[in-house]
């Protein structure tokens, strides 16, 4: 029995060893895997507040945008989408908790405890890995939307402005009524109120 014992005895403590560094390279890396997670996260949420000040500054400066003033709006509410999508996805897995494992496995074999956390924490990192996946594929989704959509929209603005200044120039040489009437139907440049017209009038009728 003895000699039967002794030849087993390395092979344990070996495996117990193993098991050991494994766990702590388990651990090791989903607690890099959670801290990556997060700095996802924090990123997504940055671009959600960009999309909310593009928003607001796009509306605000519609009068001087043009006639194309909503061209980003499209790509900022699909950016903010996929976005929102990233953030509400199911929470990280991180295995059981230590006391339901403890309960489960404090009277075996220690041997058998260390596999069996083992094998959980391997399932907690695969399920994080997909789900860190999808943040990072639709972190880089939001960002390229966005950019073409602020791409175009800054394309249809500029080829847009040129009439609107054009017509500001024209409208200096018209009666200023006319201006200030086509400028309030939405026909016009910029549109100025009819006191601020008359009194540009009279300058320029006082010019020689």
């Amino acid at each position: 029995m003895v000699e039967s014992k002794e030849p087993n005895e390395p092979e344990s403590e070996d495996l117990s060893a193993i098991l050991h560094a494994t766990l702590a390279l388990s651990q090791t890396q989903l607690l890099a895997q959670i801290a990556d997670e997060t700095s996802l996260d924090g990123r997504t949420m940055g671009l959600l507040g960009f999309n909310g000040a593009l928003l607001a500054a796009d509306i605000a400066a519609k009068d001087v945008l043009g006639s194309w003033w909503w061209a980003p709006l499209p790509f900022v509410a699909i950016t903010t989408t996929i976005c929102a999508r990233s953030m509400f996805g199911k929470d990280t897995f991180l295995g059981p908790t230590a006391l339901t494992f403890y309960t489960s496995y404090g009277g075996q074999s220690s041997i058998l405890a260390r596999k069996t956390l083992l094998a959980d924490l391997d399932v907690a990192y695969k399920s994080n890995s997909s789900r860190a996946k999808q943040k990072a594929d639709g972190l880089r989704w939001a960002l390229l939307v966005l950019g073409c959509g602020l791409v175009l929209a800054a394309s249809l603005i500029a080829f847009d402005r040129p009439s609107k200044v054009s017509g500001d120039e024209n409208c200096t040489h018209t009666a200023p009524t006319a201006c200030a009437a086509a400028t309030r139907s939405g026909s016009g440049p910029l549109w100025a109120p009819a006191s601020w017209a008359a009194r540009h009038h009279r300058v320029d009728a006082s010019k020689p």
